[in-house]
């Protein structure tokens, strides 16, 4: 077995139970629907939140069309962990969690989706075939906003996938590689 598929294993293992670790105390489920962050196009989310808040659990499936490639299914897990308290915004009916922490996992079906790079490619085989990614995540949630007797859930998230830290360790100067494996994503989620 190569070192390559090793790590990966191992990597996805670790990660997925790090994701799983605020389920044995869910306190809330949450459903929505979110955009980008390298999670798909188009994605269902089904969100587990811990008793106190701290930590949240995420399985979507995201949807991207290609004009090239084609239809591009993905699975993913996030995980995040809050650094702070929501707080509720004075004389408002939301409360604002400024920063949350975590990772991702996902798997496309479609390997030709993750790419080595946006420019041209000039010879065959040029594409990065591997289909499962695993990334950090940064989110910044409003929640609890009231909306037609419904509390709902808006976060922007931010997805860095583990392609920029090994580019950058191995190129510690050239700290703009980032901007190519960064991504924004949008999400809206309610209670069950």
């Amino acid at each position: 077995m190569s070192a390559k598929k090793l790590f990966e294993g191992f990597s996805m293992k670790f990660l997925l139970a790090l994701l799983l670790l605020p389920l044995p105390a869910v306190a809330d489920y949450q459903w929505g629907f979110a955009t980008g962050s390298y999670l798909g196009q188009a994605q269902i989310i089904g969100t587990f939140v811990s008793e106190n808040e701290k930590h949240e659990s995420s399985f979507s499936f995201g949807y991207t069309y290609d004009s090239l490639i084609g239809e591009i299914k993905q699975y993913s897990v996030t995980y995040l962990w809050s650094a702070f308290e929501a707080r509720q915004q004075e004389d408002k009916n939301y409360a604002w969690n400024p920063i949350l922490l975590g990772g991702f996992i996902t798997y496309t079906d479609n390997t030709l989706f993750y790419v080595d790079t946006e420019g041209p490619y000039p010879q065959d085989r040029y594409y990065d075939v591997t289909s499962i990614r695993w990334g950090l995540r940064v989110s910044s949630q409003i929640q609890n906003v009231k909306i037609a007797d419904r509390f709902y859930h808006f976060s922007i998230d931010g997805s860095l996938l583990e392609r920029a830290l090994i580019n950058y360790f191995n190129n510690p100067e050239e700290f703009d590689l980032f901007k190519y494996y960064f991504s924004l994503g949008f999400s809206a989620k309610t209670h069950f």
